[in-house]
């Protein structure tokens, strides 16, 4: 449903996010194997 899409705006804000996650677990030497939508979580 087109409705309840989030805006581009806010999806890039988002993968963003999970990519600064993803940087800093890799300059600490941490492997993360499972990265997927469901394992991105978001508040209001």
């Amino acid at each position: 449903d087109a409705a309840s899409r989030l805006p581009w705006a806010k999806r890039i804000t988002i993968a963003l996010g999970a990519a600064r996650g993803l940087a800093f677990l890799h300059d600490a030497s941490i492997i993360f194997r499972d990265m997927k939508a469901s394992n991105i979580l978001l508040d209001k």
